[in-house]
C-alpha cells in the first residue's frame, strides 16, 4: 500500500498528524492539517492531535493483514456511518443467545454503551443505518433463504426483535437511527459518506461497487476507552465485490440530512401495511418452529387488534411454516382484517404474555434452551405490538423487563430432562440408617443446600399417601443407563429400583436414598 493511496482516498484531516521528529527523513507533502503545514510521515496513519498522549513519530499498531488502526484525535468530529444489522454480532453473543436470552440482553447494553462513550472521546460521531421492515428484491430473496435454513435446521442463532433492541440501546445513549423506508440500506450509507465526506463501518463487500470511492472501514476496537477503526480496500476482502456498479444516489442523504423523509419510525413500520403496499412479512420466531409452529400464526388475533388501533384496515401476512406432507419450508399469505375484540388485552402487558403463553400449549414439552429460548421470543413479541399499541408510552426493554419477572413464575414441565440441576462435584453415596442426604465437596458446589432441599421435597412425593409405598431395604437411582432387577448398590444391602422418570427430578448416576 502507497502513501499516495492514502492522502488519495482519505482525508489528510483523518489520516496525518506526525510532525517530522528530530533525525527522521519524512516525506514532506505540504498536507493541511486544521491551518498549519506541517511534514507527514509515510507510516503515520495513527491520528491524533499533540494533545492526545501519542508520541510523534511513533509507528502505529498494524493489524493481522498489515492495515493500520485509525482514531480520530481532532477537535472537529468525524462522522461514522455504521451499519446497523451488519454489527449484530459485536454486541450479541450468539451462544449467549441459545443458553440464556436475557443476560444477553442486558450484556448487548452494556456493549453499546462502552462503544458510544469510546466513539465520543476519540470524536467520532456515530449515525446508526438499520434495516426498516421494507427489502429490496435482492435483499428478499436471501432474506427468505435465512428463514428456511433457520426452520430446517431449528436454529435461530438471534432472538425475536433483536434489531429493534439494537436500535432502542443506540437512541438511549444519544445515538440517531435511520431507518430508510423504500430504499437499501447499503446506498443510504454510501450516499451519507460521499455528502459529508464521512466513514462507513460495515463489513460489507458491496461497498466497493459503487461509482465513487467511498472511504470503509470494517472492523473496530475500543482500547484504554477510545474507539480505533480499522480501514479496508478490496485486497482486504475475502471475495470480490459484485461485477454490477451502482450509482451513488445522493438524492438519498438530502432526505436523510433534511428530515424530509420520517426515517426513524422504528418498530411501527413492521405493522403499518399501508407503507409498504399493504404487505408485511415476518420470519422465523424461535428454533422450535419446525415441531411447535410460527409465533407470528399465533399471535395473529393480536396483530389484528393492532392494526384497529393504528386505523388501518387490513394487512396481508407472509409467514414460513413447516410442511410436514412435503417436508418443506412453505411461505403462506394471509388476509389479515383489523379487529379491536382484543384491544382490552393490548392495554394490560402482562395479560399479552399470558394471552400468548396459555395458546402455546406444547412449551412444556420442550428441552430447557429450546422453553427458555421461546419464552423469551413470546415476550419479545408481545412487548412489539405493546410498544406499537401504546404510540411510544412503552419500550422494548421497559416491557421485557416487566416480562421478566412473569415468566419465571411460569411453571415448568414435570419431566426428568427439564427438572434436573447439577450433581455435586464428589461422589453421592448411600449410608445405611441415615436420611436423604448427600455428600459432596460443599466448597465447590454452590447449589449444595438447594440439592438437599429438592431431595427432601421428593422423598416426601414418594411418600405421600397416593404414592405406593417403597420397602425400607429399597433406594431409587435415577441414572442415565437403565438397571436390571434385584441390584444391589455399591457398599451397602439396599436392593435398587429400575429407573422411574415420573419419580425422579435427577440423571446421570445422581443417587437418591431414601429414609429407612
Amino acid at each position: 500500500m502507497s502513501w499516495d493511496w492514502m492522502i488519495d482516498d482519505f482525508d489528510c484531516t483523518m489520516v496525518a498528524h506526525c510532525v517530522k521528529p528530530r533525525g527522521s527523513q519524512g516525506l514532506p507533502c505540504g498536507a493541511k492539517i486544521g491551518s498549519k503545514e506541517r511534514q507527514i510521515l509515510p507510516c503515520a496513519t495513527k491520528i491524533g492531535s499533540r494533545s492526545s498522549g501519542v508520541r510523534l513519530g511513533r509507528r502505529p499498531r498494524l493489524r493481522k493483514s498489515g492495515q493500520p488502526e485509525m482514531d480520530n484525535g481532532f477537535g472537529e468530529r468525524k462522522l461514522v456511518y455504521m451499519d446497523g444489522i451488519n454489527w449484530l454480532g459485536s454486541f450479541w453473543n450468539t451462544r449467549e443467545i441459545m443458553t440464556n436470552p436475557w443476560r444477553a440482553l442486558r450484556n448487548s447494553d452494556k456493549k453499546v454503551r462502552q462503544f458510544v462513550h469510546a466513539a465520543r472521546l476519540s470524536n467520532f460521531e456515530i449515525v446508526l443505518v438499520a434495516d426498516a421492515d421494507t427489502k429490496t428484491e435482492q435483499a428478499l430473496g436471501k432474506w427468505h433463504k435465512r428463514r428456511q435454513e433457520e426452520i430446517f435446521k431449528e436454529r435461530k442463532k438471534v432472538c425475536l426483535g433483536v434489531d429493534i433492541f439494537l436500535v432502542e440501546s443506540f437512541q438511549k445513549h444519544g445515538i440517531r437511527v435511520v431507518r430508510p423506508l423504500g430504499a437499501d440500506a447499503d446506498d443510504v450509507l454510501a450516499a451519507l459518506a460521499i455528502a459529508t465526506s464521512g466513514i462507513v463501518l460495515s463489513r460489507d463487500r458491496d461497498f466497493f461497487r459503487y461509482d465513487r470511492p467511498i472511504c470503509v472501514c470494517n472492523g473496530f476496537s475500543v482500547r484504554d476507552g477510545k474507539l480505533f477503526l480499522e480501514p479496508t480496500t478490496t485486497i482486504d476482502t475475502s471475495a470480490k465485490p459484485r461485477s454490477v456498479t451502482r450509482r451513488v444516489q445522493l438524492e438519498l442523504a438530502h432526505a436523510v440530512l433534511s428530515y424530509e423523509q420520517n426515517w426513524s419510525l422504528g418498530v411501527i413500520t413492521k405493522y403499518r401495511p399501508s407503507l409498504m403496499n399493504g404487505m408485511t412479512r415476518r420470519g422465523t420466531s424461535s428454533s422450535s418452529d419446525k415441531t411447535m409452529g410460527n409465533l407470528h400464526v399465533l399471535a395473529r388475533p393480536l396483530r389484528a387488534a393492532v392494526y384497529a388501533i393504528l386505523g388501518e384496515e387490513w394487512a396481508v401476512e407472509e409467514v414460513p411454516e413447516w410442511c410436514k406432507e412435503n417436508k418443506k419450508v412453505v411461505w403462506t399469505e394471509t388476509t389479515v382484517a383489523a379487529d379491536p375484540a382484543l384491544v382490552p388485552v393490548l392495554n394490560k402487558p402482562q395479560a399479552v404474555v399470558a394471552w400468548l403463553v396459555e395458546r402455546d400449549t406444547l412449551l412444556e414439552t420442550l428441552e430447557p434452551w429450546r422453553a427458555a429460548e421461546r419464552k423469551f421470543n413470546i415476550c419479545a413479541l408481545a412487548a412489539e405490538m405493546i410498544v406499537v399499541s401504546s404510540q411510544g408510552a412503552w419500550t422494548m426493554r421497559k416491557c421485557m423487563e416487566l416480562f421478566h419477572r412473569q415468566v419465571n413464575t411460569i411453571p415448568p414441565r414435570r419431566h426428568h430432562n427439564f427438572e434436573r440441576f447439577r450433581a455435586p462435584s464428589s461422589r453421592a453415596l448411600i449410608r445405611p440408617g441415615v436420611g436423604a442426604q448427600v455428600f459432596g465437596n460443599r466448597a465447590r458446589d454452590q447449589d449444595f443446600g438447594k440439592q438437599v432441599a429438592d431431595v427432601k421435597r421428593l422423598v416426601q412425593r414418594l411418600n405421600a399417601p397416593s404414592q405406593p409405598q417403597l420397602q425400607k431395604s429399597e433406594a431409587i437411582v435415577p441414572s442415565a443407563q437403565w438397571l436390571p432387577l434385584n441390584t444391589s448398590c455399591r457398599g451397602c444391602k439396599h436392593q435398587i429400583l429400575p429407573y422411574q422418570p415420573h419419580t425422579s427430578i435427577m440423571r446421570r448416576g445422581f443417587i437418591i436414598p431414601l429414609r429407612i
